[in-house]
């Protein structure tokens, strides 16, 4: 269990590469701030799945995390390769970058779950890009894909995060927008959980 941490100014926040055993629960953390690496050659991103090893990386559960860089062309989430992972299930995470809001390289089919998630980026060409193909907007690549039915994609509304504040504002665009994950936030403070790592109190 990886939870309430916060893990600002990096090139790869949290690694499951590789995590055989598992389940792997990374919840309720502040991932902020990933930049590209000195040359330029590789950009950042808050999880790192991709890896080259007999291990495997087993079920992932990411729930409640709030993932936010300012810095340019950075994605809000990135899979790089399809390396023998179970399953990665997403729930009430923040999502928000610079480049692609989403990005998956691999165009094979692979085993995720994502739904009830906040998919924003600051560049409004773009959002998502899948296995090659690029979406517009989150019903196209819901349609597509399966995924994130219930998701948002919509600023986040912090409180100030350039002051390092990723509470959530009133009136955010965030707030009641999750899912009710039994043990994890059974005590949410509105008609339904708050989407990141910080729940809203009225």
């Amino acid at each position: 269990r990886i939870y309430n941490n916060a893990f600002i100014g990096f090139l790869t926040g949290i690694s499951v590469a590789p995590a055989q055993g598992g389940p792997t629960y990374i919840f309720r953390n502040v991932v902020a701030d990933w930049h590209p690496s000195q040359s330029k050659a590789f950009q950042g991103y808050p999880f790192k799945f991709n890896f080259k090893s007999a291990f495997t990386t087993d079920w992932v559960y990411l729930y409640h995390n709030t993932c936010h860089t300012a810095r340019p062309g950075q994605p809000g989430f990135l899979f790089k390769s399809y390396s023998k992972w179970r399953g990665v299930v997403s729930r009430n995470n923040i999502y928000a970058g610079t480049g692609y809001a989403l990005e998956s390289w691999p165009r094979s089919k692979f085993p995720v779950d994502f739904d009830y998630d906040d998919l924003y980026t600051a560049d409004p060409k773009r959002l998502i890009t899948w296995g090659g193909k690029k979406h517009g907007t989150l019903a196209d690549y819901s349609a597509a894909t399966g995924q994130e039915k219930h998701g948002v994609s919509a600023p986040p509304g912090f409180v100030d995060a350039t002051k390092g504040d990723y509470r959530l504002a009133p009136g955010s665009a965030v707030i009641d927008k999750g899912v009710v994950i039994p043990g994890v936030n059974d005590d949410h403070a509105g008609a339904a959980p708050d989407l990141g790592a910080f729940e809203h109190s009225p």
